[in-house]
């Protein structure tokens, strides 16, 4: 099939504005978000709903063309943008972008994969409520992109990766056949769990489409803790034991170290270390540059004083 003959056939479904074939305007879409990778598209096609996605998948897959799914197009490794032979058709789905009403009841709302995760976090704030999965790129990543490649994110320990945030699914098949799994069941026994297969499948298996979300407190107040370890089975054991915990922030966010301990951990942290100390909690303010020191195991633990204490846990430099 000409790329021309592809072009007025979905024109037809999307619109003319719609199908890029200017490589000024397709540019965009071939390039990854580091830069590195690049590759060369026939046309590129932006969908506005499942419909024109199952219809746009039929006309390419009778055409014998490739497609590419996409979503904003925020990934580090290459893997949504085309190849460099130039006869592959980008499916941008950014259009998508459709949020449904937050179901407080169950926490759960159901997304257009082109939703871009900021947009989403804002809506659902609203309710008191926000979504387990965080990233650097939340004001450009979608979450059909996020549940493609399964993102773990900032909150990946506390929630766990974008699978186990994910209820429910909607895509379409290579031959353009819908699959609806939306229902969001918390047990659902009717077949495969295509759900969780499609999750993180990357474009290989189904384009996503819509997505049923599970949703999260809103915690509404956070803190960071530096915390050194001496074993990857200390760092296991802590981990284990912060994960118990209803709320980690609730529990240290009244703890706060006299002032000798900080003053204390503010000159031996990084002379120690080379590493300054955050400036939080009153911490005197460390210049952040690296400073002279070593970190020899054998140096002898001159100071060994507690810092933070949750519950009965005690983290000690």
């Amino acid at each position: 099939m000409t790329s021309d003959r592809l072009a007025h056939q979905l024109s037809a479904v999307v619109g003319p504005a719609h199908v890029l074939s200017d490589p000024a305007l397709r540019a965009a879409y071939e390039t990854d978000f580091t830069g590195r990778y690049a590759g060369r598209s026939r046309l590129v096609v932006r969908p506005a709903d499942t419909a024109e996605v199952a219809e746009v998948v039929r006309i390419c897959l009778d055409g014998g063309v490739p497609v590419v799914p996409q979503g904003g197009n925020t990934g580090l490794v290459g893997g949504s943008v085309p190849g460099p032979a130039g006869t592959e058709v980008v499916l941008s789905l950014r259009r998508l972008d459709g949020i449904g009403p937050v179901d407080t009841a169950v926490r759960q709302v159901t997304v257009g994969a082109g939703t871009v995760l900021g947009d989403l976090q804002r809506q659902v704030a609203a309710q008191g409520l926000e979504f387990g999965v965080d990233l650097a790129a939340r004001d450009s990543a979608t979450l059909g992109g996020m549940i493609a490649t399964n993102a773990g994110g900032e909150r990946v320990v506390r929630y766990g990766a974008t699978r186990a945030n994910v209820v429910g699914l909607e895509a379409v098949l290579a031959n353009g056949t819908v699959l609806d799994r939306l229902r969001g069941l918390p047990k659902d026994n009717t077949g495969y769990d295509l759900t969780n297969l499609l999750v993180g499948s990357e474009g290989t298996l189904a384009v996503i489409t819509r997505a049923r979300l599970r949703l999260v407190p809103h915690l509404p107040e956070r803190v960071t803790a530096l915390v050194a370890l001496d074993s990857l089975e200390s760092a296991v054991a802590l981990v284990s034991r912060l994960r118990a915990l209803d709320s980690l922030e609730r529990r240290t966010r009244r703890i706060r170290p006299e002032p000798e301990t900080r003053r204390r951990c503010a000159v031996e942290y990084p002379r120690r270390t080379g590493c300054a100390i955050p400036p939080r909690f009153g911490w005197p303010r460390a210049n952040p540059r690296r400073v002279p020191g070593s970190c020899r195991r054998d140096e002898p633990r001159k100071h060994s004083t507690p810092v933070r204490r949750g519950g009965d846990l005690l983290i000690k430099l």
